[in-house]
């Protein structure tokens, strides 16, 4: 009924049945949501840590090229953002998530972190120290329009971390794609690479099984 009020209201403008519902009905619902996706796509789950290693990444190897220009667009699903920060370890000093009790000191929030039209910017900043003159790089998160500190690592300009230890975060998680889906030894891709090699890149269509 939760789900019924929300979309109704989206393609209407309002629902009837969301009068019906008290908030403490949105509340459980709400938690609920979060426990399903904490595990299932989160950290609660340890295989989420595979495919989201694979895409935090491939972000991180775009981030060390020169190239000051350029501009990448993914279209992709709320799961993959939940993966995706899961992989980056951003969720790692919470603790799972109780299946008994509304936390509602949780960080972890669904309807914050992948609302309807969520979308995640991962920034590279190239500031100049006015006082040195030194130039240095920095990675900053901003998710859903507003700066997302990354924990641990929030120390640089505007909540920002420096380049090389947002690098060494990315690899926390390191796995091996192939061993964590227990893929047979094919000739197959086992990482993200067409961002940077989509033009000259191999793919292959059809996997021998055989």
């Amino acid at each position: 009924m939760v789900d019924y009020c929300a979309f109704e209201t989206n393609v209407k403008g309002h629902s009837k049945l969301c009068d019906v519902l008290s908030p403490d009905a949105f509340v459980a619902a709400s938690y609920h949501t979060d426990l399903n996706k904490w595990y299932s796509q989160g950290p609660g789950y340890n295989m989420s840590y595979v495919p989201g290693f694979t895409l935090a990444n491939a972000t991180a190897t775009l981030l060390q090229q020169d190239n000051e220009d350029s501009l990448y667009l993914s279209f992709t699903h709320d799961n993959d953002i939940l993966r995706y920060l899961t992989g980056l370890g951003i969720f790692d000093d919470e603790s799972d998530m109780d299946k008994n009790e509304i936390d509602f000191k949780r960080a972890f929030k669904v309807g914050e972190i992948v609302p309807l039209g969520a979308r995640l910017l991962t920034e590279r900043l190239i500031c100049q120290n006015a006082t040195s003159g030194e130039t240095d790089t920095f990675v900053r998160l901003l998710l859903n329009d507003q700066v997302f500190p990354v924990p641990n690592c929030a120390d640089g300009p505007g909540f920002s971390c420096p380049l090389d230890d947002y690098i060494q975060l990315a690899s926390t998680h390191k796995v091996d794609y192939k061993e964590g889906c227990g893929v047979p030894d094919l000739d197959v891709p086992d990482h993200v690479s067409f961002f940077w090699d989509w033009a000259d890149g191999d793919y292959p269509t059809v996997a021998d099984t055989e």
